[in-house]
């Protein structure tokens, strides 16, 4: 499917000119990024050579903002690579009077339907933004963008996480390296803030069910120091044992504890591939068992 039937689909209207790819802005600030990685520059090379060669594209999409700055909706890739041949316009369709969640399922959707494929960490990113921004539902959002009710409340969460991580991180000493989205989720479950941090440096001390139990129990407590102790006592634990066997301080990156814990990531991903509906998802977490399997190979080489 391509941009004009897209927009055809959707009931908006439309015309078309030659954008002056000079005047053209590569997104309204109003509308979340599709891609997390942003433009791919193989992508640009392969299109840019087949421009030299001739080759037709569809038109882009832009958008006229009220101050008249075109954005581009859909194409970035197609007008950078026409940019980087030297060519000074592109056929464009133009869209005016559009709301905010009326350009972001636009640029979602034009996404979702060609160019490069969109990673399942992409559609999560903008089935948030819709949630966040632009008040969608759970279910609408998650029919959307081909996932689960399930899938958006956890990366919800975890964005949360993530802000939260920043926040604390401008008055305390938090971790140089946030951890996974899993682990983000469950860290926001805890109502404390210096839990949150207690937690945030005990982490890659424990297998997940481990801190998964400590997190409940932390919030079981009525008073934040116990909840605190709970997280302190791993740590010293860890550095009593590291002390006793003459290593280093305890961080949780040695690599037995490493392999630990991607051994617990490998039977869910496992688990995951199983229940994937999707050959997108099916891919996407192959992709992260050979990743894990590659540094566990590395891990065991530096042991031995």
């Amino acid at each position: 499917m391509n941009d004009r039937q897209m927009l055809d689909e959707m009931g908006i209207i439309y015309d078309v000119i030659e954008a002056d790819l000079s005047r053209l802005a590569q997104r309204d600030i109003s509308t979340a990024q599709s891609r997390l990685d942003g433009l791919d520059d193989e992508q640009v090379k392969v299109y840019a050579e087949c421009m030299k060669n001739g080759d037709v594209f569809p038109e882009i999409v832009v958008s006229v903002s009220s101050n008249d700055r075109v954005y581009v909706l859909s194409g970035n890739h197609r007008v950078a690579a026409a940019r980087s041949i030297g060519r000074a316009t592109l056929p464009a369709l133009r869209v005016t009077n559009l709301t905010d969640a009326q350009k972001q399922l636009i640029v979602a959707g034009a996404n979702n339907k060609h160019g490069k494929n969109i990673t399942i960490d992409d559609r999560r990113a903008q089935a948030c933004a819709m949630v966040e921004v632009f008040g969608w539902t759970l279910v609408d959002s998650a029919r959307q963008f081909s996932l689960t009710v399930g899938q958006i409340e956890t990366a919800l969460q975890a964005r949360r996480s993530h802000v939260r991580w920043d926040q604390l991180a401008q008055n305390n000493k938090m971790p140089a390296k946030k951890h996974g989205n899993d682990r983000m989720r469950n860290l926001m479950r805890l109502r404390s803030d210096k839990a949150y941090v207690a937690a945030a440096e005990a982490s890659p001390l424990l297998q997940t069910n481990e801190f998964d139990a400590l997190v409940a129990e932390a919030n079981r407590k009525l008073n934040e120091d116990e909840a605190v102790e709970l997280f302190a006592s791993v740590i010293r634990r860890a550095d009593d044992r590291a002390r006793s066997t003459g290593t280093k301080k305890a961080s949780g990156a040695t690599p037995l504890a490493a392999i630990s814990r991607m051994d617990n990531s490998l039977h869910k991903l496992t688990i995951e591939m199983a229940r994937s509906q999707t050959d997108e998802d099916k891919t996407e977490t192959i992709i992260h068992l050979h990743r894990m399997s590659t540094r566990i190979r590395e891990l065991l080489d530096g042991i031995a």
